[in-house]
């Protein structure tokens, strides 16, 4: 089972990637995230 299919049925899935970045956002200046060009959940 791939991660999308886990997170389809989380509550606040769409929240996920805030609530991590949280945790480190006070020791990076920039943060840069590389995903891939496709319309899936992330």
């Amino acid at each position: 089972m791939e991660w999308e299919e886990k997170l389809s049925n989380k509550p606040r899935r769409d929240d996920m990637l805030k609530i991590r970045l949280a945790t480190v956002v006070n020791k990076y200046d920039f943060i840069l995230i590389d995903c891939p060009p496709n319309l899936g959940l992330m």
